[in-house]
């Protein structure tokens, strides 16, 4: 997070480092209202569809995280879909995407759509585990109401 305020000091008009900044605040902080600011002023710029997709995402895990799950819900099944085809481009937009649907299980679960929940939660916990990404997992496994696994509970 220090980097990336340090890079918005240094360029507070690149929207993608903006982006960069909401992202690194709602997921490592969880700061929603933070994130809602930086995520705004990026989307005074224009984006490229690429960079519009991931702020559509970031504008879901916003959402997530300010209790907003069919908002959340929306925006991230719409970056997913949009995302989709990128999926081999790099290893970085799969990570994405799973981390999408990371944030999406929590909305489901929280708005009492545990089948949901549960598919995108698997659909996720792959990568996550051997991304190291134990507190999303914990996130996830909490919000459906499962123990924690013996690589989450570490």
């Amino acid at each position: 997070v220090p980097a990336h305020e340090k890079a918005a000091e240094m360029a507070p008009d690149n929207p993608t480092i903006l982006l960069d900044l909401a992202m690194s605040l709602v997921r490592w902080r969880r700061d929603a209202a933070r994130a809602r600011e930086f995520w705004e002023q990026a989307k005074t710029h224009a984006l490229s569809d690429t960079l519009e997709t991931f702020a559509r995402m970031i504008e879901g895990m916003i959402a997530v995280e300010s209790g907003e799950a069919e908002n959340a819900r929306n925006c991230l099944e719409q970056s997913i879909e949009e995302l989709k085809p990128l999926r081999h481009a790099t290893p970085l937009i799969g990570a994405g995407i799973d981390r999408a649907y990371a944030y999406l299980a929590i909305a489901c679960a929280e708005s009492g759509e545990l089948a949901a929940a549960k598919k995108y939660y698997r659909r996720c916990k792959p990568r996550l585990r051997a991304l190291g990404s134990n507190d999303l997992l914990n996130r996830c496994e909490a919000a459906l109401g499962l123990k924690p696994t013996k690589e989450t509970a570490a």
